[in-house]
């Protein structure tokens, strides 16, 4: 007989611990697993022993994994990783990307296809600093008055890497982005709410990190919407702080969350990150 998963939501707006998960051998929890993550957006696992290979084949169950943009910071020999580091290698180039994601953002939200989801692997951990904080973009959304989501679901806004990195990453000294990637990965056009295709059900999707302006109204008034929302959104009523620990992997939902690492630390710490590609374009939220 199958043993159920334990499963304990924690007392914020959104996340959950699952317990006595293998993820080596998650067969079969696999349904479990995915029906938690579509109501708590942000699962986590502790204490589990993953090699590279078995962090890439534990998030293959979830679709198809994308490499991700930023190719000079992906693990060697495993593509599929995205490596997030301030410790350099033996030959003093840095061993991943540092001093990235430290504002509020949505992973790969200036695509085309925005993924679907990212499982990040907590190899090293200083003693202090270094959380990640997980917004709820369904709580986001549900707090909004009536009027507000009426005017909300008709509008669009732009998504930039180049405006991320030239507000925040640029000024912090964060490890330069070659011109090249600008160039392949140019704004794109996003609903600024849409109706999650698992779920069903509506998110805020605009963040401060990667969405440069609202294009369907003009400059002020979007600049003023744009601002509203994007402090609204990652209120600490819709946030979970997660405090790391050597061997937590902690899988989120990039369509129903935004997430912000903290800079707050001097120690090594070193995470290991899979990407979960979307199904397709999101499409603008006719139910709101």
């Amino acid at each position: 007989m199958i043993k159920s998963l334990s499963v304990e939501p924690l007392p914020y707006a959104l996340g959950a611990i699952v317990h006595d998960a293998d993820l080596t051998n998650p067969e079969e929890h696999l349904t479990e697993i995915k029906q938690a993550l579509n109501r708590y957006s942000v699962l986590v696992f502790r204490n589990q022993i993953l090699s590279p290979e078995q962090h890439i084949t534990f998030s293959q169950n979830f679709g198809k994994l994308e490499t991700h943009v930023l190719t000079a910071d992906l693990h060697g020999g495993h593509p599929e990783i995205f490596v997030l580091s301030n410790k350099k290698n033996p030959d003093g180039t840095p061993m991943g990307r540092y001093r990235s994601g430290w504002y509020w953002h949505t992973d790969l939200s200036y695509t085309k296809v925005p993924s679907a989801a990212s499982h990040m692997y907590a190899k090293e951990v200083p003693s202090y600093g270094g959380d990640t904080m997980f917004a709820s973009m369904y709580a986001a959304y549900n707090a909004l008055s009536g009027p507000m989501r009426v005017m909300l679901y008709k509008l669009a806004a732009e998504h930039s890497l180049r405006y991320g990195y030239d507000r925040f990453v640029r000024p912090l000294g964060g490890k330069p982005i070659p011109e090249e990637t600008f160039d392949r990965y140019r704004s794109v056009i996003h609903p600024v709410v849409f109706q999650h295709p698992r779920t069903k059900r509506s998110v805020l999707y605009v963040n401060e990190g990667f969405t440069s302006r609202i294009v369907t109204l003009p400059k002020e008034e979007g600049k003023t919407i744009l601002d509203f929302l994007t402090k609204h959104a990652t209120q600490p009523k819709f946030v979970y702080q997660h405090r790391w620990q050597v061997n937590d992997f902690v899988m989120w939902d990039n369509l129903a969350t935004q997430h912000c690492a903290m800079g707050n630390y001097t120690e090594d710490r070193l995470m290991h990150r899979t990407t979960v590609a979307g199904d397709g374009p999101v499409q603008g939220d006719d139910h709101a």
